[in-house]
C-alpha cells in the first residue's frame, strides 16, 4: 500500500511534459506570433507567406489542423490567431483597417506623383500601415525614398520645407520617414521587422531601383522564403519633370553638394534637441543620420515590436506547454 501511494505521490510531482513543435508548426505559430503584435489575425491563405521556412500546402494545411484540433491556435471565419478571446474582434477591426487601406491607396496617388517629381528622387515605395493593407482611424501613409547620391539630406529638407509650408505639417498622406541613396541599398538592420518591412513594400516609382533593393538585401529571404514581392501601383510620369530637370542640372555640382552636408548638419542638429533624453544607442538606431540613410522612428518602434514578439512566443510556450522549434534561424538578431 506505501509503494503504491509512493508511485502516485511521483506521478502526480512530475512536471507536465512539453510537447516540442515540428518546424512547420513552430514557422505557422511565429507568422501569427508577430502579426500578434499589430492585433492582426491572418488568413489561411497568407500564413505561408509569413513564415519562415519553405513549405508545402499539403504540409502546411495538415499542420494547421493539428495545430487547431489541439487549440492551440484558434480560428475565426477564415482567420488565424493566438488569442481566443480576442479573435472575432480583431478580425472585424482588421476588415475596417483593410477597406480604408483600400480607399486611402487609391486617394495618396497624387501625392505619389508629387514625391517622384523632387528633385534627385529615383525611387518611392509605400511603407507601414497602407503596405500591409490596413490603415487605423489615425494612421498615416509611410514613405521609403531612394534618391541619388549626396543629395539625400537636401531631398529630404525640400520635402519637409513642402510638407510643412503647403500641407500645413499635416502628415495624413506625405509621411517621410526613412530615405537611402542608390549607392547603399544594403539595409543595416537584419531583423525579423527590418525584413518585414522591406517585403512588404509597394513599389510607386522608379521600379527598377526598388527591384534593385530587395535583390540587394536577399538576406531577407531568411525570414520569408515563400513571400511574394508586392505588386506596384501604377503612377503617371512624374507631375513635373522639366522642373526636376533644371533643378537637378542646378545642384548637381558643389554648391548641391554643400547644401547637402549643411541640411545633413542641421537635422541632426534639431534631432540632438528635440530627443535630448533619447541615449545614444537608441539615437543612432531610430534616428540614423548618415550620408546615405535618413530614419525618423523617435518612438524607436523596431525595439518595441521585436521585444513583443518575443514576449508573445515567450508566452506562448508557457501558457500552451510547448516549446518552439528554433533551429531555422536567429529570430532575434
Amino acid at each position: 500500500m506505501l509503494l503504491f501511494l509512493n508511485c502516485r505521490l511521483n506521478v502526480a510531482c512530475e512536471p507536465q511534459r512539453m510537447r516540442q513543435l515540428s518546424t512547420v508548426e513552430s514557422s505557422i505559430v511565429r507568422a501569427l506570433a508577430y502579426n500578434k503584435v499589430f492585433s492582426y489575425p491572418l488568413l489561411e491563405s497568407e500564413i505561408r507567406d509569413w513564415m519562415d521556412v519553405p513549405v508545402t500546402k499539403n504540409e502546411l494545411n495538415s499542420s494547421i489542423d493539428l495545430l487547431l484540433n489541439e487549440g492551440l491556435i484558434f480560428s475565426e471565419e477564415d482567420y488565424l490567431g493566438l488569442e481566443s478571446q480576442m479573435i472575432a474582434a480583431w478580425v472585424e477591426r482588421r476588415k475596417l483597417g483593410n477597406e480604408k487601406a483600400s480607399e486611402m491607396l487609391f486617394a495618396g496617388k497624387k501625392y505619389y506623383r508629387l514625391i517622384s517629381s523632387f528633385p534627385f528622387v529615383r525611387a518611392v515605395l509605400l511603407s507601414g500601415s497602407i503596405s500591409k493593407n490596413f490603415m487605423g482611424d489615425d494612421a498615416d501613409i509611410d514613405y521609403f525614398i531612394i534618391t541619388a547620391p549626396d543629395r539625400l539630406w537636401l531631398t529630404r529638407t525640400l520635402l519637409i520645407l513642402f510638407k510643412k509650408i503647403f500641407l500645413l505639417n499635416n502628415k495624413r498622406f506625405f509621411c517621410v520617414n526613412y530615405l537611402i541613396t542608390t549607392e547603399a541599398l544594403l539595409l543595416q538592420e537584419k531583423n525579423r521587422f527590418t525584413a518585414t518591412e522591406l517585403l512588404t513594400t509597394i513599389p510607386v516609382f522608379g521600379v527598377d531601383h526598388c527591384a534593385d533593393l530587395v535583390e540587394e538585401n536577399a538576406w531577407s529571404r531568411d525570414y520569408y522564403p515563400n513571400k511574394r514581392v508586392s505588386k506596384s501601383v501604377e503612377i503617371e510620369a512624374p507631375s513635373f519633370p522639366r522642373s526636376k530637370s533644371f533643378f537637378e542640372s542646378c545642384f548637381s555640382n558643389r554648391l548641391g553638394l554643400r547644401l547637402d552636408y549643411f541640411c545633413q548638419k542641421l537635422t541632426i542638429k534639431r534631432w540632438r534637441a528635440k530627443f535630448p533624453k533619447m541615449n545614444e544607442e537608441d539615437f543612432l538606431l531610430a534616428l540614423k543620420s548618415t550620408r546615405t540613410v535618413s530614419k525618423h522612428h523617435p518612438s524607436n518602434y523596431q525595439k518595441k515590436v521585436l521585444s513583443d514578439f518575443a514576449e508573445n512566443l515567450s508566452k506562448f510556450q508557457s501558457e500552451m506547454h510547448v516549446q518552439l522549434n528554433y533551429e531555422e534561424n536567429s529570430f532575434y538578431s
